[in-house]
């Protein structure tokens, strides 16, 4: 009787750890050691310079505006602030 029982035990342990994604994609992402879905493209810049290949640069272009403000206006003091709670101009 135990050894009948002991696998249905097992799967039974196992099935909330499927959650949302199903018992079906927990099997398959647990048990299927080909199934990597995060696998990093051989082709990205990362894994060309781990394998020690040159990475093709890209340069940088400048920006045709000025993409920084050239002044910001200036806090108001304390003795402003105190004014204008107070409703003093």
């Amino acid at each position: 009787m135990q050894r009948r029982l002991r696998p249905f035990l097992m799967i039974a342990s196992l099935a909330p750890l499927a959650g949302c994604a199903g018992f079906g994609d927990f099997a398959v992402h647990t048990a299927d050691p080909l199934h990597r879905p995060y696998k990093v493209a051989e082709t990205s810049e990362n894994i060309t310079l781990a394998y020690g290949k040159a990475a093709p640069a890209v340069k940088l272009s400048p920006e045709a505006d000025q993409p920084w403000p050239t002044s910001y206006p200036e806090d108001p003091t304390i003795v402003e602030i105190e004014k204008s709670d107070k409703g003093v101009q």
